[in-house]
């Protein structure tokens, strides 16, 4: 028992021994172990600093092992050397210093993150020890870029976020021990013409390699780079900007983010025939199944068909491209952010089966005119901004919800037609300048005109009246209104069988005729905008007691089909426009069916909504979507959010 207390007791006092600081020219040091220290707080005041690789203190020799998190921060020094002895820098360790001059000896393996972010160094070169480069561990300049050489030595493997953001460097070796090279590594290498990426690299960042929009100059930039072998992501934006004139794709690449490659002047793609997830049909970059379309080239390619089969252009796809006519195929459902951006784009079809288009899409091109698709459910944020041509828009009656800056600095607006009996939400911008084009004159159905004029945003004194009369200029109706439905069969909101039939039923106050067939109803799970449940036979719209529309799917023996439904998630049944009409020809407008799956637990009790979209103090303690169903709050679009307090409020989550 002595023996154990006695082996206690010496145990406990080397843990004191090695919280021991002291301090030797001005700069502090904590014992880390037997015979080892780590600089805590070095000399801010000196301009040229050695750190030492030994230290002397009551007789004892200490080795200088690291540096610690914001040792230097803001030090004066100009010039700095780091011995080999220390083998982690930590993070800010010298951030925002001035240094010239920094001399790295071999044996450091680690720096930390912003370890030496500062504006003034010119060239570096990155021992062979070293293994990890922290997230901008030499931050630069945007404005006034410096680091004009930099030398990486093989034994690295690891190249962080924003590592060598703001940088001259004209020439760029990756040596084949770097697996990663994470986002934004070398954004806005404005200089940049030669760039070598050696086998072994297997991760390129989003916006690894991004050229600077203001700072662009094709002098001195990147026009080739070969993609190693072994390399299998490719970030978003990763070339963006950079005046590529052509680019491989490897066998082993499995994913290439949006806008890798544009605003380049790439004009061919070559992909590796044993690559399985991408290839080219007529020059264009496509996955394999054709699904997807991700890249044209961007010079010499005026008009684009798009594959039949294909169902989304990724984002950035088309972006700064020379493609004046798009040909879209009946069946797409996506266009993604910036897909058409900065484009000479004048003519495009948009099939209905579109229901999502995100941020950007549109903005800068030459379109004149637009009519958005049946099955869109909202209009994000700069869609269609600073589009000089665009005079006239047609917004489908099942949009829910339009961002204000969606069309902003489109000043030729003018004319927009409006086809629901209700207002699509508007959501609020945040700086109220930057808004909706007020120009306009705002066509909606017949007899619907007071629901846009009585629309509000906000609540009690703070309520803005009018909400979008304060975007256009005047507003008139049409000749023609719409049907409005009073019922729904099954109820919408309740829950649906486990094996629940496909058919629905919508009455209306006075007599229908069938105008459609065969609409093309969309089942869709837990989103409004998601592909739709196919049933094999199609879809069947009849009329009943002269005043109910009855859709159903058929199976193969012409009955109606039935479809299985799951615990907590909401089924969309939607039923496009013009399904059917009443005696003075008005049509039903597009409806959305919200039902829950077999075995959900229903909560809908709210009490009261303000549409407002202002921040509160009450906490969310319950979400919902625009027909009442429970949902999460990552679910994009217009949600309807409980607050503690009692009341509710709508928000777009986008």
């Amino acid at each position: 028992m002595r023996k154990i207390l006695l082996f206690l007791c010496a145990f406990a006092a080397l843990g004191v021994s090695a919280q021991e600081t002291f301090t030797v020219d001005n700069t502090t040091y904590t014992v880390t172990g037997e015979g080892e220290v780590t600089l805590t707080k070095g000399d801010t005041k000196a301009t040229t600093l050695v750190v030492p690789s030994k230290v002397v203190n009551g007789g004892v020799t200490y080795t200088v092992t690291a540096i610690a998190d914001e040792a230097y921060l803001y030090s004066d020094a100009t010039s700095v050397t780091i011995p080999g002895t220390v083998k982690t820098i930590g993070d800010k360790a010298f951030y925002y210093s001035s240094i010239a001059n920094l001399t790295l000896e071999n044996g450091i393996e680690t720096i930390g993150k912003y370890a030496f972010s500062g504006k003034a160094l010119t060239s570096l070169e990155i021992p062979g020890s070293v293994k990890r480069i922290g997230d901008s561990a030499f931050f630069g300049s945007s404005s006034s870029p410096k680091l004009k050489t930099l030398k990486l030595n093989e034994g690295l493997e690891y190249i962080g976020a924003s590592a060598f953001y703001g940088n001259a460097i004209e020439s760029l070796e990756i040596p084949a021990s770097v697996d990663t090279i994470a986002s934004s590594a070398f954004l806005l290498s404005t200089k940049l013409k030669e760039l070598k990426l050696n086998e072994g690299l297997r991760y390129l960042g989003d916006g690894a390699f991004v050229n600077g929009e203001y700072a662009y100059n094709k002098t001195f930039d990147l026009t080739h780079v070969t993609l190693p072998s072994t390399l299998t992501y490719i970030g978003i934006e990763c070339f963006l900007r950079m005046p590529l004139q052509e680019i491989n794709i490897p066998a082993n690449v499995e994913f290439i983010g949006e806008s890798a490659f544009a605003m380049t002047d790439i004009s061919k793609y070559t992909v590796d025939p044993a690559n399985e997830n991408f290839h080219v049909v007529d020059g264009i970059l496509y996955s394999k199944d054709n699904s997807v379309l991700y890249a044209v080239p961007m010079i010499d390619v005026e008009e684009v068909k798009v594959l039949d089969g294909c169902l989304g252009v990724n984002g950035g796809a088309f972006w700064g491209s020379s493609v004046t006519k798009v040909t879209l195929p009946e069946g797409i459902r996506a266009l993604g952010y910036g897909a058409f951006l900065q484009s000479p784009l004048a003519e495009i079809n948009l099939p209905n089966s579109i229901s999502y288009i995100d941020e950007q899409c549109f903005a800068g091109t030459q379109l004149k005119s637009v009519v958005l698709p049946e099955n869109l459910v909202y209009i994000y944020e700069a869609t269609f901004a600073q589009c000089p041509n665009l005079t006239t828009v047609e917004i489908p009656s099942g949009v829910q919800a339009i961002d204000v800056r969606a069309f902003i600095y489109s000043n030729n607006l003018t004319k927009v037609t409006c086809k629901g009996s209700m207002p699509p939400y508007l959501v609020e911008a945040s700086e109220y300048e930057e808004v909706f084009t007020s120009d306009f004159t705002l066509y909606v159905p017949k007899g619907c005109a007071d629901n846009y004029k009585a629309s509000k945003m906000g609540s009690g004194d703070e309520a803005l009246d009018n909400y979008w009369p304060n975007y256009y200029s005047k507003i008139e109706e049409m000749a023609t209104g719409v049907l409005i439905p009073v019922s729904a069969d099954p109820v919408m909101g309740s829950i649906l069988e486990q094996y629940q039939p496909a058919l629905f039923k919508v009455q209306f106050e006075e007599p229908i005729t069938l105008v459609n067939e065969n609409p093309e109803i969309g089942l869709r799970v837990n989103y409004p905008y998601m592909a739709s449940m196919t049933f094999s036979n199609g879809w069947k719209a009849t009329v009943e007691k002269g005043n109910t529309l009855s859709v159903f799917a058929l199976d193969a023996d012409g009955y109606t089909d039935y479809f299985l439904t799951e615990k907590d998630k909401v089924y969309y049944i939607t039923i496009p426009a013009g399904v059917v009409k009443n005696a003075a020809g008005d049509m039903n407008e597009h409806l959305y069916l919200g039902y829950y799956g077999n075995g959900t637990v229903i909560d809908t009790a709210i009490e009261q909504v303000e549409t407002d979209n202002a921040g509160t103090d009450a906490k969310a303690v319950a979400r919902y979507n625009v027909s009442g169903q429970k949902v999460s709050a990552s679910q994009k679009g217009l949600q309807i959010v409980k607050l503690a307090n009692g009341k509710a409020k709508k928000i777009i989550v986008k």
